[in-house]
């Protein structure tokens, strides 16, 4: 049901994860995926294990399993809805009114029982776009409200897990987030990086690419800040259609794409086919009018630092990202707001 990514252990052993009265857990709940961040031990050694779901949940109950049970349905207000990977025709809410839809509250709840918090207290964090978070230079606080009023609902799963209990819930800009878990030892809590000019840090997300300027005394340039409709999601939208007009063929699901942009290949007709150059054509599209953006948002960032691009989008395009001057995409980059939250919620507050 999940695909676990353990920063510090690529092999699939089991870790433990560190269960207190509350328990810190981040989620990165984007459009494209749910990445989820919790301490854990391994060898007698702490470190933040991640957990990666796809964004996908569709009203209805519509798996079962083979015992005839419901597979991965919830219950809000007497109306089922199925999470899992290959749900035939998953909902698709972009924009604001995500980040408080009943989809996203599902979406949460089922990542944290995923990550192994079922019928256990927590304290979560989860993230907001930058242009979301900020209203005229200010924290959006009728916003803010209505995502954690939005958490507050209750989802019941179907089953035998019981739901995670939410004890509190703080939200972050995403980007900054990102910063956090540049700049912040996961040791120690110590800042290791210090910036001498500033730092952008660019996080491509399923929908939403935010930019995040730092200046050296670690504050936000709200002005050479800001967010585009512009992500992963039009990565996968332009390769659907190539397949499509390449092989011809009418439908190519979600999770056919995610296999092609992990490993170059794509199941039609129940053949495996080379479907690289189609993902090199929609990388090159996306990254144009991603750096397009970048500069008119930040120039040629000759006085920064360095540009950090973190998201899901720098995991699919961080290998001609990094063809830019002193741009930097840091391991596991889908990870970094994610991490940074958890950091921020473990070390600041």
């Amino acid at each position: 049901m999940v695909e676990a990514a353990l920063k510090k252990n690529e092999e699939s052993q089991a870790v433990t994860p560190i269960y207190t009265d509350i328990i810190d857990v981040a989620v990165d709940n984007g459009y494209a995926d749910q990445k989820v961040a919790f301490w854990a031990t391994k060898d007698g050694k702490r470190f933040i294990a991640e957990v990666l779901l796809p964004s996908r949940a569709q009203m209805g109950a519509i798996n079962v399993a083979i015992d005839g049970k419901s597979a991965g349905v919830y219950d809000i207000d007497g109306e089922p809805w199925t999470v899992g990977r290959d749900v035939t025709e998953p909902e698709s809410i972009r924009g604001e009114r995500y980040s408080y839809s009943e989809m996203n509250a599902v979406l949460v709840n089922h990542s944290l029982i995923a990550a192994g918090f079922a019928g256990r207290n927590v304290r979560i964090s989860t993230g907001l776009p930058f242009e979301h978070f900020f209203k005229n230079g200010q924290p959006n606080k009728d916003l803010i409200e209505k995502v954690k009023a939005s958490l507050k609902t209750k989802v019941n799963p179907k089953g035998d897990f019981k739901a995670a209990i939410i004890k509190s819930h703080e939200l972050y800009p995403e980007s900054t987030a990102a910063f956090v878990d540049y700049a912040v030892d996961e040791e120690t809590g110590d800042m290791k990086n210090e910036i001498e000019n500033g730092l952008a840090v660019v996080d491509i997300g399923g929908n939403t690419t935010d930019i995040t300027y730092i200046n050296s005394d670690n504050q936000i340039n709200i002005q050479r800040s800001g967010s585009k409709k512009l992500g992963v999601l039009n990565v996968r939208d332009r390769l659907r259609r190539l397949i499509q007009d390449t092989f011809d063929v009418a439908e190519v699901r979600d999770a056919q794409l995610d296999r092609a942009l992990r490993t170059g290949s794509c199941k039609i007709f129940g053949q495996d086919q080379d479907v690289s150059e189609q993902i090199d054509a929609a990388k090159k599209e996306s990254v144009k009018k991603l750096m397009n953006y970048v500069e008119e948002t930040v120039g040629d960032a000759g006085d920064l630092d360095m540009v950090l691009f973190v998201g899901g989008g720098a995991a699919v395009l961080g290998d001609v990202i990094k063809k830019y001057p002193h741009a930097h995409v840091p391991d596991r980059p889908q990870f970094a707001n994610a991490r940074g939250m958890l950091k921020y919620m473990s070390f600041v507050v």
